[in-house]
């Protein structure tokens, strides 16, 4: 059994190393880009609808004071008329308007916590995702000059003139050391 737990843990670290090695990193960070991005957008259109509901909210809320005053213009007419049957249905009205301005504020509030929430999630998403830009361009430069110093394009290309004129150099520098010692070449 030893020798099957040893064989087993080979054949994955061979399989280990294979997929290490068809990964490619600059891919996998642009990958990691295109999925932040798309986190980023659906966010932002969260906060879309987000100030969507607010400002519906507002509306509504605003709506429904302005028609409490209305019926209270009309609950203080009837009573000023001694119409109390008048009245009531008034008052009804009103206590509903009431309520539900009660309700909306609340919506209301929720909504602005969940919008200022959405918001800093949205901001550190950023962050990450500038983040991660600059380590791709980090390693997009680190993978150029690696490539190029392999290919021999980053100006350490050692040319046929190059080596004639070290060759010349050190022509000149053993001459002149054996003229200074005094022994022949």
């Amino acid at each position: 059994m030893n020798i099957l737990n040893r064989i087993s843990r080979l054949f994955q670290a061979d399989m280990h190393g294979l997929l290490d090695d068809l990964e490619q990193p600059e891919m996998i960070l642009k990958q990691a880009l295109r999925e932040m991005q798309a986190e980023i957008d659906k966010a932002e259109a969260h906060l879309a609808a987000l100030a969507k509901q607010r400002l519906h909210l507002q509306k509504s809320e605003q709506d429904l004071h302005q028609r409490i005053q209305d019926l209270q213009q009309q609950i203080d007419f009837c009573l000023d008329q001694e119409n109390e049957a008048l009245a009531k249905p008034l008052l009804k009205k009103r206590l509903q308007s009431e309520r539900s301005v009660k309700e909306i504020s609340r919506q209301l509030e929720a909504v602005v916590a969940e919008h200022q929430y959405a918001d800093r999630e949205t901001e550190e998403r950023k962050e990450k995702l500038q983040a991660i830009q600059d380590k791709l361009v980090l390693f997009s430069e680190q993978s150029n000059s690696v490539e190029k110093a392999a290919t021999g394009e980053c100006g350490n290309t050692v040319t046929e003139d190059d080596v004639e004129l070290a060759l010349l150099y050190e022509k000149q520098r053993r001459d002149q050391a054996a003229a200074a010692t005094g022994e022949p070449l």
